[in-house]
């Protein structure tokens, strides 16, 4: 299962980043965004570790899920070959005390410090 910092049914076509690479892979995928691209919802939760439900189009698209204390809300959703309910249930356990799930947050750590090495090697 991969984990991608993009939508995935939460978008304008049902099909963002997170699901054309599960797509083109074949693999589960999940979509964790920190901007809302579509969909409605009733109101963000304050309480950190809830989840609302998300709807676009009269369809459940996902999840606006309060992670960490004065932080805006991800919006979690299904990427391909997962269910917005098993999305959200997965995304929960993946978390630290980051705002992005762990998974995420290490490899946006590891791509500064490949990218840091990179631009040291070219001066």
């Amino acid at each position: 299962m991969l984990l991608v910092n993009a939508h995935g049914i939460t978008h304008p076509r049902f099909c963002g980043a997170a699901s054309h690479i599960g797509v083109l892979l074949d693999t589960a995928t999940i979509g964790v965004a920190s901007n809302n691209l579509c969909g409605q919802y009733e109101q963000e939760t304050s309480h950190i570790g809830d989840a609302v439900i998300c709807n676009h189009i009269g369809r459940n698209v996902g999840y606006v899920f309060k992670s960490k204390k004065n932080c805006k809300p991800l919006f979690v959703s299904s990427g391909h070959k997962v269910s917005p309910s098993s999305a959200i249930s997965i995304i929960k356990y993946c978390m630290g005390k980051h705002k992005m799930p762990e998974p995420i947050y290490l490899a946006h750590i590891k791509a500064n410090r490949v990218k840091q090495r990179e631009l040291t090697s070219l001066l």
